[in-house]
């Protein structure tokens, strides 16, 4: 279960997520700056720069893009990232919202991405009256799939998106999670 003030904290039973603020620039760009992650994720290019990152920390604040941007910390140190665009985000526009997640290197396999993932999506589906949310994955990244799969979300369809680190269109897994699933599995 969550706790969820003013959308700007969400409290799980071992994390905070939490808008993130300039002073996180610094550990937010050293793990972002790993190929291993970046190579994931659609808009981060590599190898990125400090001024790339302060630019998607202010647009975070985009009312327009997002509808939670959150740093996720365990124990009071950064781990990761979560997101929840807003419908009609993105190119082209998506007709729901739309999660994304990332975690640092040095904290894979210890469960804070399926925490942070269970979280958000609870806080989407109380802050939108979407009947589903959606997220991508590269096909390559089997662990991003089994943490979707886990929250009940499935495949969709399958579409290239434009990888900045890689320089190429990837093949991209699109999931989703109906409201109607999200309740069944929650009661």
């Amino acid at each position: 279960m969550t706790d969820v003030q003013d959308h700007r904290e969400i409290r799980t039973a071992r994390l905070l997520l939490r808008r993130p603020a300039p002073d996180d620039a610094e550990a937010l760009h050293r793990f972002a700056s790993d190929l291993e992650i970046a190579r994931m994720l659609a808009l981060v290019p590599h190898p990125l720069s400090r001024g790339h990152m302060d630019v998607l920390i202010r647009g975070q604040d985009d009312p327009g893009r997002s509808a939670g941007d959150f740093l996720i910390e365990a124990d009071g140190e950064t781990v990761g990232v979560v997101t929840v665009k807003r419908p009609g985000y993105g190119t082209p526009p998506r007709a729901m919202p739309r999660l994304g997640y990332w975690i640092g290197r040095p904290f894979w396999g210890r469960g804070y991405a399926s925490e942070a993932v269970a979280a958000i999506v609870d806080h989407a589906f109380r802050l939108h009256p979407s009947d589903r949310i959606g997220a991508g994955v590269y096909h390559d990244n089997a662990a991003s799939m089994r943490i979707l799969e886990k929250r009940g979300f499935r495949e969709a369809e399958r579409s290239p998106t434009h990888c900045l680190a890689r320089g190429l269109a990837v093949e991209t897994v699109n999931m989703l999670l109906t409201r109607e699933e999200y309740e069944g599995r929650n009661r």
